[in-house]
């Protein structure tokens, strides 16, 4: 018993050093891509454009195209979710990715969903707060996406049993 009890010590003791090593002094707890992702879905919950645009680092039409898109009246949650990334060419390393990203939004009862592909980047001499969206390209949408929250309701409506 007494055996077992020292490896189980010996264990927690190396646990706790690898995890004490793993991270420095100034490193980012967050990961800076997923941080601005993570703003960007905050402000389209609590609709907030004036949030919104402050990620984007692109032309105003851009922006606002995506506002119409994403800003639906009546929305009740809004999501991002990050299918793939890429790092950016003709940048430092680390300092760009090219990422594909899911906006889903859902209103009662019908949601969209909008695939784009975002460039996201720290700019030149820039710390980690500074990272914005400096490129957006919308790659696929599918609206009228019935979602299952009324589904009682609208089941009943077109005559589907349960």
């Amino acid at each position: 018993m007494r055996g077992v009890v020292a490896a189980l010590g010996v264990l927690t003791l190396l646990a706790l050093a690898g995890t004490a090593g793993a991270q420095t002094p100034g490193t980012p707890v967050t990961d800076p891509v997923s941080g601005v992702l993570r703003n960007v879905e905050r402000a389209m919950n609590t609709s907030n454009r004036d949030a919104f645009r402050s990620y984007f680092d692109v032309s105003a039409v851009l922006v606002q195209g995506y506002i119409a898109d994403l800003f639906v009246p009546g929305a009740v949650r809004s999501v991002i979710r990050e299918r793939d990334r890429a790092p950016l060419e003709a940048v430092p390393p680390g300092d760009g990715y090219r990422v594909v990203v899911e906006f889903f939004v859902e209103t009662p009862g019908r949601a969209k969903l909008l695939t784009a592909s975002l460039d996201v980047r720290r700019p030149p001499n820039g710390d980690e707060a500074s990272w914005r969206i400096v490129s957006a390209e919308g790659l696929t949408s599918i609206t009228g996406i019935y979602t299952f929250g009324c589904r009682a309701r609208s089941s009943t409506r077109r005559g589907i049993s349960k």
